[in-house]
């Protein structure tokens, strides 16, 4: 999987997100019903936002996925571990802890809420970025954006989200949220994920530890989100 094949899946990946995104309730012909502007812009910078990320957490994973599989290009045995080596070296190989992830989790209740988006870590970056635009679009002084209430608003779970890491507790849950949906991409493109995380790790073993906390079995973000896609 080449980073410009990527990138084009990260494109099908925003459309996919964007038309599935929140629809909006209302009645056009009840203003008791009307979905207010804030809402609407809400709603639109979820799908919009939310898409993007998708394709960046892909991006980022896919690059990892890439230097993995140069690695088993490599002449001999020696060769191919030495390059793998480099793939995690903290804060600058391409999978590893400090570069692709932050070493805690980016999915699921609470993930975000350590995130920001002048983080170095990739997805770590990429997560905080889309929190702090939707803190801005739902949540800033003076919007009342209606995110429950299925006539006049977004239709999410209740109770309502006093702030923007509660929504995003709800958007990048651990079964179906966007950051579940990078990862189903990801697997969908490279079915020899475990293969190539497996080879990894037997390095990682020396690196105390180098993998990203993405690629790692304990943490299993990747192959989580795959099973719960099986059992929906």
């Amino acid at each position: 999987m080449t980073i410009r094949s990527i990138q084009a899946l990260a494109v099908s990946a925003a459309i996919v997100f964007a038309g599935s995104a929140f629809a909006l309730g209302g009645n056009d012909q009840d203003g008791a019903t009307k979905v207010n502007k804030d809402t609407e812009k809400c709603s639109k910078t979820i799908a919009a936002k939310g898409a993007l990320y998708v394709g960046k957490r892909m991006k980022a994973i896919g690059a990892c996925l890439d230097g993995a599989l140069k690695c088993d290009e490599q002449a001999d045995e020696s060769k191919a571990i030495a390059c793998r080596e480099k793939l995690l070296v903290p804060d600058k190989g391409a999978c590893a802890v400090g570069k692709l992830d932050g070493g805690s989790t980016t999915i699921g209740a609470g993930s975000s809420a350590g995130v920001s988006k002048t983080d170095k870590p990739t997805i770590n970056k990429e997560l905080g970025k889309l929190k702090d635009a939707i803190n801005k679009a739902c949540f800033a002084a003076g919007k009342e954006a209606e995110l429950v209430d299925a006539m006049t608003g977004l239709g999410f779970p209740g109770p309502a989200p006093a702030n923007a890491d509660e929504l995003m507790d709800l958007i990048n849950n651990e079964n179906t949220g966007v950051s579940c949906a990078a990862n189903r991409m990801v697997f969908e493109t490279t079915p020899i994920v475990p293969e190539i995380t497996f080879a990894l790790s037997l390095v990682d073993d020396d690196m105390s530890p180098g993998l990203a906390l993405v690629l790692r079995e304990e943490n299993g973000s990747l192959r989580k989100c795959m099973d719960a896609v099986a059992q929906n």
